[in-house]
């Protein structure tokens, strides 16, 4: 399955084609770099059919196909 990132606001999820994994590594990096530091804190996204809404008003235009 990929991923095709048609728009983005964000710095670290550029437009673009990746695979499953590709795609998740860059959450997963993006999620390093504007998570909270303190103990008991978490971190959320939230995924309509076409846009993954991450931290504020970080998002991400998406189409995911087979």
């Amino acid at each position: 399955m990929t991923v095709k990132v048609v728009e983005s606001n964000v710095k670290l999820i550029p437009v673009g084609i990746y695979t499953d994994q590709e795609f998740d590594d860059l959450v997963e990096e993006y999620r390093l770099a504007n998570m909270a530091t303190y103990p008991g804190a978490t971190f959320s996204t939230t995924e309509d059919g076409s846009h993954l809404y991450l931290m504020g008003s970080d998002k991400v235009k998406l189409v995911r196909s087979k």
